[in-house]
């Protein structure tokens, strides 16, 4: 695309070179190609040059074997090249871009070690040019900001915006894991407010949302009720939030409990009653007869929660109200339990996060259930 741009809006160029969809055909007859991850139609292609960009996301089978496939042709030995342009991948999924790396740079050596050049940050260090002669690789793989634009208040910005493992993978091209703690203890702690701090409005009045949570067995179920800020309305007030286990014998959940001890069922139903509750959100793979139950008696709005791509925008606005300071709690001790048993794991398409757990035996159903609470009061925009 930036090639053919390119050459449109050369007046010297444009009338020279044949554009044609995707292909650019040069006077002397030789011609770029964007192609398609076709490996079986794209095999023996014979190309001179072959150009892939962000390798790191080339995790799939089809772009394996299209990378197979697209292997130099030996007649043209030391006479054709590959070129990759990318920053650093996941270590755990990258793998093509990672068997490069270790390739050029854990098996290569500097080029030019005694040299020094200037960076953006720090002192003067060697340039991070390494060659693999064996392989005959020469590899880039600048992990400091050598450019006069790459200045020190655009990386402070960046930090405070990225997830940081999202940030050393990008912008100090580090390889990282897929999967980092959803926050830190310290954001969530910071986030607590005192009594005084509350704002005093009566909140059985106020529009709330409730989210619920579970799995089908041996897993908590999380109910989680809260409003906005009835003033600073991009800022989200915890008013309930409770876990139940399962039960040990069966693995499942008691919906009714008893006098003494309410199951969530009971406890939805008064929440419902006491409060002015607009809608109900929930995972519509695990709580679907549950909701049905509730829709078919007419106590409130049950509304499926995508758990796609939805997900991912919930989850990620969760983890900047919490950074910002605008999610507030009372410390509620299942709610802080959840989240600090959450990790967040990064999606390969939009660099957005999904929560899930930091182990198996971990819950955070509780942290799942405030996220897609959070999302439809502000989706709503519920003051």
């Amino acid at each position: 695309h930036y090639i053919r741009r390119a050459i449109q809006l050369n007046p010297k160029l444009r009338d020279k070179f044949k554009i044609n969809g995707y292909r650019i055909t040069s006077p002397s007859g030789s011609f770029i190609e964007a192609i398609p991850i076709d490996p079986s139609g794209e095999a023996g292609g014979n190309a001179d040059g072959i150009t892939w960009s962000e390798l790191w996301g080339s995790n799939e089978i089809a772009k394996q074997n299209m990378w197979t496939e697209q292997t130099l042709p030996p007649a043209k030995y030391g006479r054709s090249f590959r070129w990759i342009e990318s920053y650093a991948g996941f270590s755990e999924e990258s793998d093509l871009l990672y068997s490069l790396y270790d390739i050029g740079v854990k098996q290569g050596h500097l080029l030019w070690p005694d040299k020094l050049y200037d960076v953006t940050e720090g002192e003067p260090t060697p340039l991070e040019l390494y060659v693999n002669e064996t392989a005959g690789m020469l590899c880039l793989w600048n992990t400091q900001p050598r450019c006069p634009w790459q200045t020190k208040k655009y990386y402070a910005a960046e930090e405070q915006i990225l997830p940081p493992n999202q940030f050393q993978r990008i912008h100090r091209n580090q390889w990282v894991t897929s999967s980092e703690t959803f926050v830190p203890a310290e954001w969530i702690w910071a986030c607590k407010r005192t009594e005084e701090e509350w704002p005093k409005i009566d909140f059985t009045r106020h529009p709330v949302i409730i989210g619920m949570d579970a799995a089908t067995s041996n897993d908590n179920f999380g109910l989680y009720m809260a409003c906005r800020h009835p003033t600073r309305t991009d800022e989200i007030l915890t008013l309930y939030a409770k876990k139940w286990a399962p039960n040990k014998s069966t693995g499942k959940i008691d919906f009714i409990g008893t006098e003494d001890k309410p199951g969530p069922e009971d406890v939805l139903r008064k929440l419902i009653k006491q409060y002015n509750v607009i809608q109900v959100a929930y995972d519509p793979y695990q709580m679907h007869s549950v909701a049905e139950r509730f829709k078919q008696e007419g106590l409130a709005w049950f509304r499926a929660f995508n758990q796609g791509s939805d997900r991912l925008i919930a989850d990620s606005g969760l983890r900047d109200l919490i950074r910002d300071r605008r999610f507030w709690h009372r410390g509620e001790p299942d709610l802080i339990e959840h989240f600090l048993n959450a990790n967040a794991k990064i999606d390969d398409q939009d660099s957005k996060i999904r929560i899930v757990k930091r182990a198996d035996r971990l819950k955070i159903d509780l942290t799942v259930a405030a996220s897609m609470t959070a999302h439809e009061l502000l989706r709503l925009n519920l003051g």
